[in-house]
């Protein structure tokens, strides 16, 4: 490992060269002595929450990021209820006295957070076509989260503490040769993100496909932002023939929006909009919302788009942050490969829209940090452990892919199809899948579509390091916040996704 001189990593982290000419950082494990049972290569999201799983778990790890400081921007931003109710099992980061300021994990995300507890679905011009609403999810999970990544990850690594070390690389050559690392590690978690260098240098193909919707994203900030009939704290889909358009609250005054681009006006990735690069920041970084660099000719083509399919006017809201960014589903052939295991990105890509990728990763790496826990004790053999973990992993990635797709066609533009021959019964087509949505919204299966929009099914793992949480119980939500957190059911089986794709 070197400590690199700056600069910023991907989603989760970036893992490139080793100078070998300079002496690697200490890396103790979690109690400070003897050899390291796992080294996380990668601090995002994912890398961060394994490495605290691994930590409960009575394991000595380290968490190794390329970066040499927190993120500044928010990328993805919605936490489903499985994921909190997994982190409501752990320990909160301390206050500023050093003291837990909140009863767990999970409660100091929702502090800082937004909770959604309806969404609204839109048609033409904003009409509006029903709710999806979360107060049917069982308690206290009946909600969607939206934080920030930014403010994601300041959590997660302040509850982790001196485990996580900054600016740190790990040559992902030395890794896939099992040479000698820092720390003498038994395990490498590779969270190292989307195109991750250690999954690379394994040769694990990566197979999948890339779609062709495009998305233009945008931070604003103002009464201008707000979408009209849609509260602070409640999200809006729009479901219109020019395409699908998204609105999140991110915190008061500020919302998000995403709209699919119409490939007909430049959405194709060649028209004006581009992704927002920071000044200072290398190519590919998204501007931080603390120092706006908007996009204005990606704030036009928003504000165009919202006016033209909903009726909303943003254009005099002040915007932090554009972006623009496509769609693709891809999945390691093996997440196993000797001493190193892939989790996140570096594992499974699924569409954003919907928000599960994030979730996914840190499900996954639940799963996979409670099968070594179970191998360091003794109660599992290695071979059937990880072929288990192998299947569950797939089973996982495949369902989320599913409704990611289903996601994404629900409010797709209706494509003309060669030479146009759908544009006869293009609105026809669109007025079938309105009336498709209102149904599904309506008494009967309003529940079932919440749970397929909220990761219904993907169960947190039951692990070890649960059961004293369990039985001390955690504390409702209301009573500590006006939000929520939850505490997991007993038994829960390690991360089951349903058999079954259909919401």
């Amino acid at each position: 490992m070197r400590r690199p001189g700056g600069g910023t990593g991907g989603e989760e982290a970036g893992s490139e060269g080793l100078d070998s000419g300079r002496a690697a950082p200490e890396a103790p494990g979690s109690d400070g002595s003897g050899p390291l049972d796992l080294l996380v290569v990668g601090g995002g999201p994912v890398g961060l929450l394994a490495g605290l799983l691994a930590r409960a778990e009575g394991l000595r790890v380290q968490v190794a990021e390329r970066r040499s400081g927190p993120r500044s921007d928010s990328r993805a931003i919605g936490i489903h209820p499985p994921a909190l109710a997994l982190m409501s099992r752990l320990p909160p980061p301390p206050g500023e006295d050093g003291a837990p300021a909140h009863p767990s994990l999970a409660h100091a995300l929702v502090a800082r957070g937004t909770a959604v507890r309806r969404g609204h679905a839109l048609g033409e011009g904003g009409r509006p076509l029903g709710t999806l609403d979360f107060g049917v999810l069982d308690a206290p999970w009946s909600f969607v989260l939206t934080v920030p990544q930014e403010a994601t990850e300041a959590i997660l690594a302040r509850a982790l503490g001196p485990v996580l070390q900054w600016g740190v690389e790990v040559d992902p050559a030395r890794v896939a040769a099992g040479d000698a690392l820092p720390g003498d590690p038994r395990w490498v978690l590779a969270a190292d993100g989307r195109h991750s260098p250690i999954r690379q240098a394994l040769g694990v193909p990566f197979r999948g496909r890339s779609y062709p919707h495009r998305y233009l994203m945008a931070d604003l900030e103002g009464p201008e932002a707000a979408c009209p009939g849609v509260g602070p704290d409640e999200a809006a889909i729009g479901i219109t023939r020019g395409g699908l358009v998204e609105s999140f609250p991110l915190r008061p005054g500020v919302r998000r929006w995403v709209v699919e681009r119409d490939p007909e006006a430049g959405g194709n990735g060649e028209g004006p909009a581009r992704e927002a690069r920071s000044p200072e920041g290398p190519a590919g970084a998204l501007a931080s919302s603390e120092e706006p660099f908007p996009d204005e000719p990606a704030r036009a083509e928003l504000a165009r788009t919202l006016a033209t399919r909903l009726g909303v006017e943003v254009g005099g809201a002040r915007c932090l942050m554009t972006s623009t960014f496509g769609a693709e589903r891809r999945r390691a052939r093996r997440v196993q490969v000797g001493r190193v295991l892939l989790v996140g990105d570096a594992a499974h890509v699924v569409s954003p829209i919907g928000g599960q990728g994030m979730n996914l990763g840190w499900l996954h790496a639940a799963t996979t940090v409670g099968t070594l826990a179970e191998i360091r004790r003794g109660s599992a053999r290695p071979a059937p452990a990880f072929r288990r973990l192998e299947r569950r992993v797939a089973r996982g990635a495949a369902v989320a892919g599913r409704r990611a797709e289903m996601n994404m066609v629900l409010g797709h533009r209706i494509p003309a199809g060669p030479a146009g021959v759908l544009r006869p019964v293009e609105g026809w087509l669109h007025g079938l899948r309105t009336a498709a949505l209102q149904v599904l919204l309506g008494p009967i299966f309003r529940r079932r579509l919440a749970r397929t929009f909220s990761m219904g099914g993907f169960e947190p793992p039951a692990a070890a390091f649960s059961r004293e949480g369990a039985e001390a119980g955690v504390p409702s939500p209301e009573s500590t916040s006006s939000r929520s957190t939850a505490t997991p059911s007993e038994g829960a089986p390690p991360w089951s996704p349903p058999r079954s794709s259909s919401p």
